[in-house]
């Protein structure tokens, strides 16, 4: 179990707060230099490492169980990549944010209104990037209960929804129309997105992903360790 920062945009922590999301996905960094696709031997595909009687050598010359971890490999040539998130993490929220005492031990979080912003900029604040939030500042804990590497396109309804998306548009037309229509909404949402943040080809190049489900804790990282946790399975 590993603890990591991660960035969100305002949007996206005001629905971690509200409840609404509890999936997010990052772009899989995949090595360029080389072949690796050949049609006769296949590109990237989704596996796992470890596991199933695998073990490292310990300078003791001891066996050490290798744990299952989910990865990414290479069908042409081998290559096998780690994902960097696994079952059991905790990720620590980093979040656009100010600094609201000269003391640096109080902040203002952008996304708690949408006129936060020119609050704290009224203020004589400085706004800072979601990448420079120490550890000590962030509200908000999510533990990773699944983990999944797919295409980017591969996401269902329940995905997007799952991701914060809006309810869907229903048409006045008949079934099956409304629930295509329903269907293509959300996506369509998360795509618009996806392409504000990736650049207006980003949904085309459907690109390798890590897809992670999470639980959401409100509380800095260091604080709920010391909380009992609540048992939940991807089934509620």
């Amino acid at each position: 179990m590993v603890d990591r920062p991660m960035l969100f945009s305002a949007p996206m922590v005001v629905a971690l707060l509200e409840g609404r999301k509890t999936q997010t996905r990052r772009i899989i960094k995949l090595p360029t230099k080389g072949e690796y696709f050949r049609k006769d031997m296949g590109g990237w595909a989704s596996t796992t490492s470890g596991g199933g009687g695998c073990f490292t050598i310990a300078r003791d010359g001891s066996h050490i169980p290798a744990p299952e971890e989910i990865a990414i490999w290479n069908q042409t040539t081998g290559t096998c990549i780690v994902m960097p998130y696994q079952i059991g993490d905790n990720l620590w929220v980093r979040e656009r944010f100010a600094f609201t005492n000269k003391e640096r031990t109080e902040v203002g979080y952008i996304a708690e209104s949408t006129a936060r912003d020119y609050e704290i900029k009224d203020a004589g604040y400085k706004l800072r990037p979601s990448i420079h939030m120490p550890r000590v500042h962030s509200r908000l804990t999510l533990t990773v209960i699944e983990v999944r590497v797919q295409r980017l396109q591969d996401i269902s309804e329940e995905d997007a929804q799952a991701e914060g998306m809006g309810d869907p548009y229903l048409g006045d037309g008949d079934p099956p129309w409304e629930e295509q229509a329903t269907w293509i909404r959300r996506r369509q949402q998360f795509r618009n997105l996806w392409n504000s943040l990736h650049g207006p080809s980003a949904w085309q190049e459907n690109p390798w992903i890590v897809a992670l489900t999470f639980t959401v804790r409100k509380g800095n990282i260091d604080a709920v360790r010391c909380e009992p946790k609540e048992e939940k399975t991807l089934d509620e």
